[in-house]
């Protein structure tokens, strides 16, 4: 069990409970001893043991994980009736929520449900089948809307339809299988598997687990869990303040950039449009993809409906307040729509150049006039020596694909207005050179 009562008959989750203060179980009341080590689930322990609960209770990681979705008030709650004691997973808007993991005998399953539906609550039951899927031993047949389960967790016989729903779990949670999901950046377009419940219609032949699916009653883990308590694991107010990202549906128009910040050294931004930095209080003003007070640009979005996805659920950015990626839903199934990363740095020259030890050659662009810039490290050596800059230039307008043969003196050298376009280290020429040392000596 995860929960416990203190001295004081309060509720205290095993991952807040204290070593050296006492802990009793809610069925029996008997001394509980805390069980919190490498291997196992953390959970509390009987100190003998106890015939409290005839049940069989699951203790798996995926078990409490989806326990721990739910407020700590309605895991574990302990009902009696005819004298008899048992905990529900999870208890919830008059509902029992069962998660299973492992085997569970026919006779358990109807005991449980036979106990609940007597209180006058609806069970609900979620099976862990995700290993059975993957090994296929599920077998679904779209055309008649079933599947075979050859070896299920569980033979059902019958049960009341209208007082217990079953499910089928297809594909991992994503709380378990992707623990720092908020911070990763996902490949576009690329699905996560969130997990799919099946929902079960009616039963045929017991003896080879012939189940009828209702595709209408399917939910992904995150749908399910939002019937009955809003998604903490979406939308806990973690986003960029300057949008208000704990609303639960987002639209077209909250997908945007910002361009202004109190944080930025200089009032430079990337524009993406342009393909450059540019100074937004001036050349954004009359931008058609500016918005929201000239303080946003949705430039980058602006092919994002035809992707044809139902709703936008989660909007990620930077810690500069660009959109890293998107989640989307779309026929019943998520997506991540991730963005290239905008660059956020302009230099001075000197700070371009010491940007990356042992840069041999490097290209830079003025941000204002749009000229380009070669130096190389014999020219960054005579900068810090003479405080005067020197290197190959070429036009903004890009009259000639070559850069000038001649060096020419650079102004403005020591202004934070220099973007980096490429450069060239010297392990790269170390390393360039040795291939060719062993290619003359092949022949």
């Amino acid at each position: 069990m995860i929960i416990a009562y203190n001295d004081k008959k309060e509720r205290v989750h095993i991952d807040n409970a204290i070593r050296g203060n006492e802990y009793f179980c809610p069925t029996c009341g008997d001394k509980l001893c805390i069980k919190r080590g490498n291997i196992k689930c953390h959970h509390y322990s009987h100190l003998s043991v106890s015939t409290c609960d005839g049940w069989h209770y699951d203790m798996s990681e995926w078990h409490n994980s989806w326990q721990n979705q739910f407020p700590v008030e309605n895991q574990e709650v302990v009902f009696e009736l005819d004298g008899k004691k048992h905990r529900a997973d999870v208890f919830i808007n008059n509902t029992v929520i069962e998660f299973q993991h492992s085997k569970i005998s026919n006779a358990e399953f109807n005991e449980r449900n036979n106990f609940y539906n007597s209180l006058g609550y609806k069970v609900i039951w979620i099976f862990d089948a995700i290993e059975d899927f993957i090994n296929n031993n599920i077998h679904i047949c779209f055309e008649k809307n079933n599947f075979l389960w050859t070896k299920p967790l569980i033979q059902f016989d019958s049960y009341n339809y209208d007082m217990v729903d079953v499910y089928l779990q297809e594909y991992n949670n994503v709380w378990i299988s992707i623990s720092n999901y908020k911070e990763i950046s996902i490949w576009n377009d690329d699905l996560i598997d969130y997990a799919l419940l099946h929902h079960i219609d009616s039963l045929h032949d017991v003896f080879t687990q012939s189940i009828c699916l209702n595709g209408n009653k399917d939910f992904f883990d995150y749908e399910f869990i939002d019937k009955f308590v809003q998604v903490n694991f979406l939308h806990d107010g973690s986003f960029n303040n300057t949008l208000d990202m704990t609303k639960r549906d987002f639209t077209i128009d909250d997908i945007s950039d910002e361009i202004l910040s109190s944080g930025y050294e200089t009032h430079f931004t990337w524009c993406p449009k342009q393909n450059h930095f540019v100074n937004p209080s001036t050349e954004c003003r009359n931008c058609l993809y500016l918005i929201e007070n000239e303080v946003r640009c949705n430039f980058r979005f602006r092919d994002i409906l035809k992707k044809g996805f139902k709703k936008i659920i989660n909007i990620e950015y930077s810690n500069t307040g660009k959109v890293e990626y998107l989640t989307v839903s779309k026929n019943k199934k998520r997506f991540i729509i991730n963005y290239d990363k905008l660059p956020e740095n302009i230099f001075t020259i000197k700070e371009a150049f010491e940007d990356k030890k042992n840069t041999n050659i490097m290209i830079v662009k003025n941000i204002k006039t749009g000229w380009k810039v070669m130096i190389s490290k014999y020219d960054y050596m005579l900068l810090m020596k003479t405080n005067q800059c020197y290197g190959k230039v070429q036009g903004p307008n890009y009259w000639s694909t070559s850069y000038s043969k001649e060096k020419h003196k650079i102004y403005g050298f020591y202004d934070k207005e220099w973007e980096l376009i490429w450069r060239k280290w010297y392990f790269y020429l170390i390393f360039k050179n040795d291939i060719w040392k062993l290619l003359l000596k092949l022949i």
